[in-house]
């Protein structure tokens, strides 16, 4: 099932580079908690994302957009 799962997802998905950009706009972020999940959400921003697939929607509670 999770094979299945993804056969179908990818296709729909585009992958985000990070950039040295993102990177120094997650580092001074006092509200960003994980750096990761902070480079991720630049990057998303960056590459004009209009979603970030996650398990957790708390990762992102700096976010300053609706994805």
């Amino acid at each position: 099932m999770p094979k299945r799962k993804i056969e179908i997802l990818v296709p729909n998905l585009n992958i985000s580079r990070n950039s040295t950009e993102s990177i120094n706009l997650a580092s001074p972020n006092s509200y960003v908690q994980n750096f990761e999940d902070g480079q991720e959400y630049y990057a998303a921003i960056e590459n004009g994302c209009t979603c970030i697939i996650t398990k957790n929607l708390n990762d992102f509670n700096f976010s300053e957009r609706k994805f």
